[in-house]
C-alpha cells in the first residue's frame, strides 16, 4: 500500500544502562516449544554476541517485555500476537515463516519493531510441488495407483501439459517461481495482481485484480500463491470456482484462507471445476471429519510442499545472517504497524484475522 515505510532497524540500548550499553549484549527472546515436532533452533553462532532466552508456552513470558529481538521460531505458539503485544522494547521481531498471517495482528499497530521473515526461502521448492501437482493431475497418476492397486491393465488417456494455460494468482517470489518453471515446460502462464502489466519478465502478462474472472476462465490451472490478507481472504469462492474451466486443476500453496473450502468440496463434487490440490488448509493439522479427506480429486498435502531437510537450517542461518545486519544497523524493513496496515486494512481489534482464517 501507498506510504509504506522502510527504513534500517538499530539496536536500542538497554534502559538505565548508561549511555555505552549499545556494546552489551542484547536481548534476544526466542519463541518456540509449541509444536512438538520442531527442534528449537540451535543458535550457538550467537551466544556470544546476544543474551538469548528461549520462552516457551506458559514459561518466563515476561521476557518478552524486555527484549530487544524477538524470534519467533514457532509460528503455532499460543495466542503468538498476543505474546507479542508485550515486545513494545524490541525494535527488531522476526518470524520463522513467508508469511505474517499468522503472527501479526491488528492487536500490535503499537508496536514500532521492524519485522523480517524467511520469505524466499521455499520460492523454488514449492515451485516444484505445483509442477509435481500438474503433471499428477494432468497425467492421471491417481487412476493410475487405484489400477493397480485393482491389478488392472487397462490404457489410460492422459493430457499435454505443454501448450495448456495457468493463471498464478500473487505475483510474489513463489508465483514467480512457479511461472518460470511452469513457462519452462511449454505453459502459458499469466499472472493475477494488483496492476495490470504487459511487460513482466516471469509471466506473459499480468492481469488487474479487476480482471481476474476472465482470466479463470482462460486457465487450465490455477494457482493461488498470494499471502492472505483482507483482500485475499477467500478470493477462491463459489463464484470464482464457477467462472473456472469444468476440468480446470486449483492448486492452493498459499494460505488455506484463500479458499473457501465449503464451496470447493461443492464444486468437485459437482463437476464444476476438474480437481484441486492443497498444501494448505485453513484448520491445521486438518481434522480427521474434514470433508476435504473424502472427496474424491480433491487431494490434500500436510503443508509440506517444501519440507526440505534443510529447511530449518536455512531458518536459521537467514535470521543470524539479518542478526548481524541488525547489528551493524544495515537490516531494512517494514515495521509491524506497516505490515499491519498492509495484511489487514482499517479491520480492527474485534476482528484480528482475514475471515476465512480461522
Amino acid at each position: 500500500m501507498a506510504g509504506l515505510s522502510v527504513g534500517a532497524a538499530q539496536p536500542r540500548s538497554r534502559r538505565g544502562l548508561g549511555p555505552d550499553v549499545t556494546a552489551s549484549a542484547p536481548r534476544l527472546v526466542v519463541l518456540t516449544g509449541a509444536d512438538p515436532d520442531l527442534p528449537p533452533p540451535n543458535l550457538a553462532a550467537l551466544e556470544e554476541g546476544a543474551a538469548i532466552s528461549v520462552v516457551t508456552p506458559g514459561e518466563h513470558l515476561e521476557l518478552v517485555a524486555t527484549a530487544d529481538v524477538v524470534f519467533v521460531w514457532d509460528t503455532t505458539f499460543p495466542d503468538v500476537d498476543g505474546v507479542l503485544r508485550d515486545a513494545t522494547g524490541a525494535s527488531w521481531i522476526h518470524v520463522a515463516a513467508a508469511g505474517l498471517d499468522a503472527v501479526l495482528s491488528p492487536r500490535l499497530r503499537h508496536l514500532t519493531a521492524t519485522v523480517t521473515t524467511a520469505a524466499g526461502i521455499q520460492d523454488e521448492d514449492i515451485a516444484e510441488f505445483v509442477v509435481a501437482a500438474a503433471l499428477f493431475h494432468v497425467k492421471e497418476f491417481e487412476l493410475a495407483a487405484r489400477q493397480q492397486e485393482e491389478r488392472l491393465w487397462r490404457e489410460i488417456s492422459v493430457r499435454r501439459l505443454a501448450g495448456s494455460t495457468c493463471l498464478v494468482i500473487g505475483c510474489g517470489g513463489i508465483g514467480r517461481a512457479t511461472a518460470r518453471k511452469l513457462r519452462a515446460l511449454g505453459v502459458h502462464v499469466r499472472g493475477a495482481g494488483r496492476t495490470a502489466r504487459t511487460d513482466d519478465p516471469d509471466f506473459d502478462r499480468v492481469a488487474s485484480s479487476a480482471e481476474m474472472t476472465s482470466e479463470l476462465r482462460w486457465a487450465d490451472l490455477v494457482v493461488v500463491a498470494a499471502p492472505l490478507t483482507a483482500r485475499t481472504a477467500g478470493i477462491v469462492d463459489a463464484a470464482a470456482l464457477a467462472a473456472m474451466k469444468s476440468d480446470a486443476h486449483l492448486v492452493n500453496v498459499a494460505r488455506g484462507g484463500c479458499v473457501v473450502e465449503a464451496d470447493l468440496v461443492d464444486a468437485v463434487q459437482r463437476g464444476v471445476i476438474g480437481g484441486a490440490t492443497l498444501d494448505v488448509t485453513v484448520d491445521e493439522p486438518l481434522g480427521p471429519d474434514s470433508p476435504l479427506w473424502a472427496v474424491p480429486g480433491i487431494r490434500v498435502n500436510p503443508h509440506s510442499s517444501a519440507n526440505t531437510p534443510d529447511l530449518l537450517d536455512a531458518f536459521r542461518d537467514r535470521f543470524v545472517d539479518d542478526f548481524h545486519r541488525w547489528k551493524t544497523g544495515t537490516l531494512a524493513g517494514k515495521t509491524v504497524a506497516d505490515h499491519v496496515q498492509e495484511i489487514w486494512g482499517r479491520l480492527g481489534e474485534s476482528n484480528p484475522r482475514p475471515s476465512h482464517y480461522e
